[in-house]
């Protein structure tokens, strides 16, 4: 498991309820997206040999674990034999939340595995509806799966400058109980990329670097795996409303909420009474420190709108009232300028 500081008691309980007694738990002193946080994965796990990585955000809901199952299944095979695999979720409708993955040809001898073409950034709404209407468009799960070697490897050859600052900051790790604790300065060193673009994209045709499973046989390929599983990334607050339950007027709330003439809206009350009255499809999110109100087609833009409040007001964004220790929470109730 990889997260930040800031999360480190919160996932501890969750595996805990999880039923894993003895996890070890990297925690990154800065976010330097999917790419690095996987090769302190890989380096973390160095004495198992060169096991298959499976790696998974935290915010996502699959509905249907038995065809997830499967996937997985076809992906490791083509993981074992040396592939990159990621897994595109089979779209049901034109999103422009999400970026997609574009086909290439059938791999021989899978069900259903796809060379990677490609992947393509969030489409507008004419874009969407034509790569739903093609058929050779996934949306892009950022669900990834790969050996140990295999990824150190693409990594030395595309990213060295990314390998050696995540490996020098995994030397100089301390750990802490079910925490390790990698070198602040050498990893807020390390470039920021995800997964795909830092990696994946630069693998159609090219060959192994020497020494890695599959060197002396076919190139190296990056292989799609579509996922028709009920997905879905709950980390947008559209996506969360698709997935809930709703009343007969198609609302979604949490908390102390009152709606009247209102259709379509999540309403997220954390601290004190909300009322919404007249409002279509929108999202309202209360919490101690901010507001939020928003179209519900607009909850994929939020990071604009939080690099702004950032800039404003920049606690906002750094620290929570509520904070989590081994021994339960404490929360900050106000504060304010000292005044004589």
């Amino acid at each position: 498991m990889v997260t930040s500081e800031e999360y480190r008691f919160v996932v501890s309980d969750q595996l805990g309820e999880m039923g894993i007694a003895h996890p070890r738990i990297v925690l990154e002193p800065v976010g330097r997206n999917t790419a690095p946080a996987l090769t302190l994965a890989a380096l973390l796990v160095a004495e198992e040999g060169d096991p298959v990585l499976l790696v998974m955000a935290s915010d996502h809901l699959i509905a249907d674990l038995l065809a997830f199952h499967r996937a997985i299944a076809e992906g490791a095979v083509q993981a074992e034999a040396g592939s990159m695999v990621t897994f595109g979720v089979v779209p049901d409708h034109p999103d422009t939340g999400y970026g997609y993955i574009r086909l290439g040809e059938p791999v021989p001898g899978t069900p259903t595995a796809r060379a990677l073409a490609g992947f393509v950034e969030k489409p507008d709404a004419a874009t969407a509806k034509r790569y739903l209407a093609a058929g050779d468009y996934l949306w892009n799960s950022g669900i990834f799966m790969t050996r140990r070697s295999v990824w150190l490897a693409a990594l030395d050859e595309h990213q060295p400058a990314m390998g050696d600052a995540c490996r020098t900051a995994f030397a100089g790790s301390r750990s802490d109980g079910l925490f390790v604790r990698v070198d602040e300065t050498a990893f807020t060193a390390c470039p920021a990329d995800s997964i795909d673009y830092a990696i994946l994209e630069k693998l159609g045709g090219a060959a192994p670097a020497p020494g890695s499973p599959g060197a002396d046989a076919a190139p190296i390929r990056a292989v799609v795996v579509p996922l028709d599983a009920g997905w879905s990334d709950i980390g947008a607050w559209a996506s969360l409303w698709a997935v809930s339950g709703k009343d007969d007027a198609g609302n979604v709330t949490r908390g102390r909420v009152i709606l009247q003439d209102t259709r379509g809206t999540l309403v997220h009350a954390d601290s004190r009474l909300v009322t919404v009255l007249g409002a279509d499809d929108m999202v309202v999110v209360e919490t101690a420190d901010a507001v939020l109100v928003a179209g519900r087609d607009k909850t994929h833009d939020l990071k604009k709108l939080v690099t702004e409040v950032r800039g404003q007001e920049e606690g906002l964004t750094l620290f929570h009232r509520r904070v989590y220790r081994p021994w339960g929470f404490y929360e900050s109730l106000d504060s304010g300028s000292a005044s004589r």
